[in-house]
């Protein structure tokens, strides 16, 4: 959790300082509105400060971002690479998210591929 730093009012919402705030990050950056596709050149339209990592004085350092951004487009890429058939084993409107405020994911994500032998040719 964080503690509020002064009083403030959030939401209609009376805050006092030094209140304990239990934050559920599931539904950052979800807001269609504010991370719609820019028409001309397909980039995101919003001030793209991603609340996983927090802005301005307590942001985590640019070069975290940019490690956390290479980490998961790799396993994707790889993952891929590997796995060229990859699909979806049911129809998407089948999968159902994980019912928590606090994890953002699918409670089962079933997908099939093709076997293929391991590297080395065992």
């Amino acid at each position: 959790g964080r503690w509020a730093a002064r009083d403030t009012r959030l939401g209609g919402h009376t805050i006092a300082r030094g209140d304990m705030l239990l934050l559920g990050l599931a539904g950052a950056n979800g807001d269609p509105a504010a991370h719609t596709p820019h028409s001309a050149n397909g980039l995101r339209n919003s001030n793209f400060a991603h609340f996983a990592f927090s802005h301005g004085e307590y942001q985590c350092p640019f070069p975290a971002q940019e490690l956390a951004e290479i980490i998961a487009r790799t396993g994707i890429e790889v993952l891929l690479d590997r796995l060229p058939d990859l699909e979806l084993a049911v129809a998407p409107r089948a999968l159902a998210r994980r019912p928590s405020p606090f994890l953002r994911g699918m409670t089962v994500l079933p997908v099939r591929f093709a076997t293929t032998p391991p590297y080395g040719g065992r």
